[in-house]
């Protein structure tokens, strides 16, 4: 039995769940089949390779530790691009993005912190599985940029992405019902899948009424093996663009259970379908 969830690991949006949630954080323990060492079908990333990738925490310090529930990406000093489902999943207290992170476990000398100050939620956006599943976060304390902190462009609007695409998160491993979550950095080479072939794909995983939108990207493989994961969600999908340089051109929305199973598409929200809303935010702001 599959379920269509949200990839996003959030200990009390987990708890107060009445189904359960993918993304309740466990005890580091591995599920037989399961591989700690890699994202679902990935590879441990190089310490400083993905320099705009963040954690986003939440905890209640000192009682409650800062965890890991969501990935971002850094589009300049003070803005990060995420998932609206994360920020909106935060119930009380401060929301923290942690950059120059690889050890998700570990205070490391590269990191710096900053709270969110003020999160910008898709006005379209309803909660749930659904389109419109972006925010930019404005950050209180600005990043330095150095070597291991740096921002990533965005795409062009409007273009819908083709060919092979990188995933990289903190997401869990596991290919079953129980999430193992990794502590370095994790990432996967992906392809993409045309709206058309994820429909239909969507359809023969849980048919009914389906929440992909134009709005959205997909990425398979269709076969299984490799996908995002819990913890995933609110990540960097990105692309390298013909001058050269990374854009991230998806934000990990959601998927299915158990991860990378054969048939089930990874669906993410289409950056270049919100160039105009994110340039308009932070011009006002």
């Amino acid at each position: 039995m599959f379920t269509k969830l949200f990839w996003f690991s959030c200990i009390v949006a987990a708890a107060l769940a009445t189904t359960p949630r993918i993304g309740l954080r466990l005890p580091r323990w591995n599920p037989a089949g399961s591989n700690p060492s890699r994202i679902v079908g990935g590879n441990d990333a190089s310490p400083g390779e993905f320099p705009h990738q963040v954690s986003l925490q939440w905890g209640l310090p000192p009682i409650l530790p800062l965890s890991h529930m969501c990935g971002g990406s850094i589009i300049s000093e003070s803005w990060i691009l995420t998932a609206a489902h994360c920020p909106k999943g935060v119930p009380f207290g401060n929301l923290y993005v942690v950059a120059g992170k690889y050890l998700i476990g570990s205070r490391e000398a590269t990191e710096q912190k900053s709270v969110v100050k003020k999160s910008y939620i898709h006005p379209k956006y309803p909660g749930n599985v659904a389109p419109y599943d972006i925010a930019l976060l404005k950050l209180s304390t600005p990043f330095k940029f150095n070597e291991k902190v740096q921002p990533i462009a965005l795409p062009k609007a409007d273009v819908y992405p083709e060919g092979d695409v990188t995933l990289s998160g903190w997401g869990s491993t596991s290919t079953s019902q129980f999430p193992v979550m990794p502590d370095k950095l994790q990432k996967a080479v992906l392809p993409v899948v045309d709206l058309e072939s994820c429909e239909k794909a969507i359809q023969t995983m849980e048919p009914g009424n389906s929440p992909l939108h134009e709005t959205n990207v997909c990425t398979g493989p269709l076969t299984g093996g490799v996908s995002a994961c819990s913890g995933d969600s609110g990540g960097p999908l990105i692309k390298i663009s013909k001058q050269g340089k990374p854009e991230v051109i998806g934000i990990v929305s959601w998927g299915f259970i158990p991860c990378g199973s054969e048939g089930a598409p990874s669906v993410y929200t289409r950056t270049s379908a919100h160039i105009d809303w994110i340039k308009s935010v932070i011009g006002e702001s």
